[in-house]
């Protein structure tokens, strides 16, 4: 090298590929949207529909902004009568 720096990619690894901690967290974002994915086609299939409150509420627990018990909290709180 000729006195060039090396600095961390936006992944966090100086040569530009995803550390283990990212990998983590984009296999846990991807199992989260897995999840979200069939619970919604399950639903759809026994003729219901989800709200727009909900498909916010998904949307924050694929990108990990609320836990799985948040969300099904939240959705516990919708369902009640």
């Amino acid at each position: 090298m000729n006195g060039d720096v090396l600095h961390p990619g936006p992944t966090g690894s100086a040569n530009g590929s995803a550390g283990p901690a990212e990998e983590r967290a984009g296999e846990d974002r991807l199992r989260r949207e897995r999840a979200v994915t069939f619970a919604r086609a399950s639903v759809e299939l026994e003729g219901f529909s989800i709200g727009a409150e909900a498909e916010q509420d998904a949307a924050l627990f694929i990108s990990g902004e609320i836990d799985l018990g948040e969300f099904i909290r939240r959705g516990k709180a919708r369902a009640a009568f």
